[in-house]
């Protein structure tokens, strides 16, 4: 592509959109009169379950969140460096390559302008590149084909650093150079497809497996989104009707009001804030689309990432901004969204996907958000504590937005907020360690620290500048100790994996690296000398305070640790020592109770530059001690969130904002198959038990009130040098049933016995299903035979005397399990509560005048089992007939119910936005009849 030479703005704005709606193979959108034809992905509208599903499955429509914050002041700070003139109307300004005078502010605008598009165009082309051949699909975690891309992913290990390692930027320069060679529709064409297949055989790219298939080439659309409309409904509701289909139509006949050309130059675009829409539409086969999808995306995401600072093409159309695009923070200026359900990475049960799943909460909460509180909950935690959240409900509040820029920028604002508030504590840890570790090495430390069991520290008698104070004593061992307690949280374990993480290589130089395994390992040391000096603090039982305020002078992870639910009362300036008077003097505050009493100590200090002012670092050792692991905790509970709030080398954040039930699938804490599995195995269970009530004329019935449950009781978290994952600890959990015997069927009188696995259990009678035994009474077929027992009869005779004795025996034991958060059954919950126990019980009705009646008939005469006891078998098949029709029944009934569970059983329309525009255009509204079709993404004429 040759470079455009571009000397005006406007003459840019021109040029450029025609360029490259002649050379880019895209469909922008069109203002025809008739039903413009948008090429968007079906707009797949589903509900809990199967948006669980499609989770899975590679996304076919995306976001591209472009910000030219970075662009722009890039360019403004270029303008501002040129120093050339000044403008009358101006107090600053530069030239450009013609001497013409231009205001920085004019040249900022501009370039914010051409980052969202040239960014559009490299993705666009990276795209088109991709489907045509050109381009080959990158292995996501394959590791046995590739050599040379294998050895490049092992020499630089860390996959989140790949385009910053020499080896993959070589080999990604050459896919690159052999992507571009000539096209081979020129003469030579032959020659040249000859040519580029040795050079992908020498790079060990299969020709047929690493190439997206040519004859399932979907059409790349690419839109401005103006404003959220009913065109992402799939956001925004669970359920098609005429309503919404009608709503879609008006919408996508009339574009431009929500839309806008891929490329426009427009000023009613914000220049900062651009959301473009990307396409896979009209995908000739669905299931090859879902084969190589995700490869796609990883590719796209990689290379728009090194093209953008690398591809020869793309530094050449930059011109006069080519050195201020090339060093801004790429990734942090673009991120990409899946539009819907599906994902644009494979969705994994690791930190990496549950931090940056822990975004969404960023929209609303700000600084407010967990990542910026003290030991924040692990993100596996967060999860666990969620509870279930609704899918295609507009999770992220996009419907109110006045437009899509103010939605994004809203949303980037929230973000920053964050990341901010996470650099600051992380750069002041980082400066107490430096500080204390420079003044004082570990081991002087730890020695002071044991000097403190000198019987003399203890004495009363001696000074209180000498004597170890019981507040600081007992503060600092809880702290330690707490840090090392599994049982509320595995910091320790977190703090020794920090020298060998990558994570937070972002925000720390070269040199500050390898001072981070310094302070790690300087803890390290001081918490082992704390484990003797606390050990025999207790020997000597000198850990022993009362004191009611001691709780509200601990730090504030400790606190939140210790007292989280009383984490609003926390108060960071308990124990300050410097308040301000009525007349704005400093003054000194009275310590409250449980403060450490050490105000005249000065254990470790320094002078300041002009060497006048003496700073004091900790007035004690202990004090220091405490410090030391406050800060290192901070930077701990900073790693926590570090992939979705910090700005990370080379990786374009891909999160699913949409689907909330991608993370909870992805750690089998939704399952979106259990409730059909478990609607069918109800039904399998209420079949067999209607054929042994059948077989029984009713005397014996099973009911299924539970089947297998698996359910999630724990997670192991494993660990290696770069990746943290988590394996859930599934526990099996028995099925629970009922049995029943009624002893109607032999005398008449309506007596049996009951056992179940589950003390929740249903009483006798009527199969089981929670129905009473009153519910069990002999139904009379005709005539004054009583021949067979079902369900639901009325009792015949309208007066009763008699007895009704109820004796039941049971044994109950709760097993919660705490961690689980959510079964792999179904909806999450906080906790799961199981069962384990047994009920006995026996049932009996006496009426009276009942079983003066069956005394006087025979008690042989009384049942269906009669025909047979005289050698008359149809009595007894009508009964059993009858008890096996009812249960067959009631079965259906419970399958039919099951199976219309609204959230998970799952169900899904693929609404083709074209076909609906040509429907309301052919009919001038949505008959009825063509909703159920539309929906499904068929046409209907």
């Amino acid at each position: 592509m040759a470079s455009l030479v571009i000397n005006t703005v406007i003459r840019f704005n021109y040029i450029l959109i025609l360029f490259l709606l002649a050379t880019v193979n895209i469909t922008n959108v069109a203002v025809a009169a008739n039903t413009p034809s948008l090429s968007m992905a079906p707009l797949e509208i589903t509900n809990r379950a199967s948006c669980a599903i499609l989770s899975n499955y590679p996304a076919r429509s995306i976001f591209l969140f472009v910000d030219g914050f970075s662009a722009g002041k890039a360019a403004y700070s270029a303008a501002l460096a040129q120093r050339f003139g000044r403008d009358a109307n101006a107090t600053t300004t530069g030239t450009n390559t013609n001497n013409s005078i231009v205001k920085p502010g004019d040249y900022s605008a501009e370039g914010v302008k051409l980052f969202r598009l040239w960014v559009t165009h490299l993705a666009v082309d990276i795209l088109n590149k991709i489907l045509d051949g050109e381009l080959p699909l990158l292995p996501i975690d394959e590791e046995d084909f590739w050599p040379e891309y294998r050895a490049a992913n092992k020499a630089c290990i860390n996959k989140n650093q790949l385009l910053s390692c020499p080896e993959m930027n070589d080999f990604l320069a050459k896919v690159w150079s052999y992507a571009h060679l000539a096209s081979s529709k020129s003469v030579d064409s032959k020659y040249l497809k000859q040519q580029r297949e040795k050079k992908w055989q020498k790079l060990g790219v299969s020709l047929e497996d690493d190439f997206y298939p040519s004859y399932n080439r979907p059409k790349v659309g690419c839109h401005i989104v103006k404003k959220f409309s009913t065109m992402h409904s799939h956001l925004f509701t669970q359920k098609v009707d005429q309503g919404i289909l009608e709503n879609i139509a008006i919408d996508s006949i009339n574009p431009e009001k929500h839309l806008n050309s891929c490329f426009a130059f427009n000023d009613d675009i914000d220049p900062r804030f651009a959301n473009i829409q990307l396409d896979m539409a009209q995908i000739p086969n669905d299931k090859v689309w879902d084969q190589y999808g995700f490869r796609v995306w990883h590719t796209l995401k990689l290379f728009l990432s090194w093209g953008w600072r690398y591809a020869p093409q793309m530094l050449s159309e930059f011109e006069k901004f080519d050195r201020e695009f090339r060093s801004i923070a790429f990734e942090d200026s673009v991120m990409i969204i899946p539009n819907g359900c599906r994902s644009v990475d494979i969705p994994r049960c690791d930190k990496a996907g549950l931090s940056v799943d822990a975004m969404r909460a960023a929209k609303f909460l700000g600084t407010a958000h967990a990542a910026v509180s003290e030991v924040p909950l692990k993100p596996i935690d967060m999860l666990l504590r969620a509870g279930p959240k609704p899918v295609n409900d507009d999770p992220m509040d996009l419907r109110f937005a006045e437009n899509a820029d103010v939605w994004y920028r809203d949303f980037k604002d929230k973000l920053f907020a964050v990341r901010g508030s996470m650099i600051e504590k992380f750069n002041s840890s980082l400066a107490k360690l430096e500080m204390i570790t420079y003044l004082l090495d570990a081991d002087t430390l730890s020695k002071d620290i044991l000097k403190l069991l000198d019987s003399k520290t203890m004495s009363s008698s001696t000074s209180a500048a000498a004597r170890v104070d019981a507040n600081e004593l007992y503060l600092s061992c809880i702290e330690y100790r707490l840090a090392r307690n599994q049982l509320f949280d595995d910091i320790n374990k977190e703090i020794s994996s920090l020298s060998k993480t990558s994570e937070l290589d972002a925000l720390m130089m070269a040199s500050k690296k390898e001072k981070l395994k310094k302070y790690v390992s300087y803890y390290q040391k001081i918490q082992d000398t704390m484990d003797i000096f606390c050990s025999e603090m207790e020997r000597r039982k000198r850990l022993q305070n009362a004191n009611e305020g001691l709780k509200n002078a601990l730090n504030e992870w400790s606190y939140r640790l210790l007292y989280s639910i009383e984490i609003d009362k926390f108060d960071p300036l308990y124990c300050s020592t410097e308040g301000v008077g009525e007349k704005g003097e400093k003054i000194t505050v009275p310590l409250k109770a449980g403060c450490p009493q050490n105000l005249d100590n000065k254990y470790l200090a320094f002078e300041d530059e002009s060497g006048l002012k003496k700073m004091v670092m900790c007035k004690s050792a202990l004090e220091c001690s405490r410090i030391v692991l406050k800060s290192v905790v901070s930077i701990m509970s900073i790693r926590r969130y570090s992939e979705a709030f910090l700005p990370l080398k080379d990786v374009i954040n891909s999160p699913s904002l949409f689907n909330t039930f991608t993370m909870p699938t992805a750690c089998k804490l939704y399952d979106p198959f259990y409730k059909k599995r478990t609607a069918f195995k109800f039904f399998i269970a209420d079949l067999a038990s209607a054929v042994l009530m059948g077989a029984t004329c009713g005397a014996l019935n099973f009911t299924l009130l539970e089947p297998t449950v698996r359910r999630v009781e724990s997670f192991t978290e494993l660990q290696d040098q770069y990746v943290t994952t988590y394996e859930p600890n599934i526990r099996t959990i028995r099925p629970k049933f009922s049995v029943g015997l009624d002893l109607g069927f032999l005398t008449g009188i309506p007596c049996g016995f009951s056992f179940s696995n589950s003390v929740t259990g249903p009483t006798i009678g009527g199969g089981g299903r929670g129905s009473s035994l009153s519910s069990a009474v002999p139904v009379s077929m005709g005539g004054n035979s009583p021949i067979g027992y079902g369900p639901g009869a009325a009792v015949a005779s309208a007066i009763y005397t008699g007895i009704d004795l109820n004796l039941c025996k049971s044994k109950r034991k709760i097993d919660v399990l705490v961690n689980s958060g959510a079964g792999i059954t179904g909806p999450m919950s906080t906790s799961v509560v199981n069962d384990i126990g047994y009920r006995v019980c026996f049932q009996c009705s006496l009426n009276f005048y009942a079983v003066a009646n069956a005394v006087r008939s025979g008690f042989a005469q009384t049942s269906c089992i009669a025909g047979l006891i005289h050698g008359d078998p149809t009595g007894y098949v009508i009964g059993a007939a009858s008890a096996i029709g009812i249960g067959i029944f009631q079965g259906l009934i419970r399958l039919y119910s099951n199976l219309r569970d609204p959230d998970n059983i799952a169900h899904a329309g693929a609404v083709d936005i074209d076909l609906v525009g040509q429907t309301y255009d052919t009919y001038g509204t949505i008959p009825k009849r063509c909703v159920y079709r539309l929906k499904r993404g068929y046409a209907c004429r």
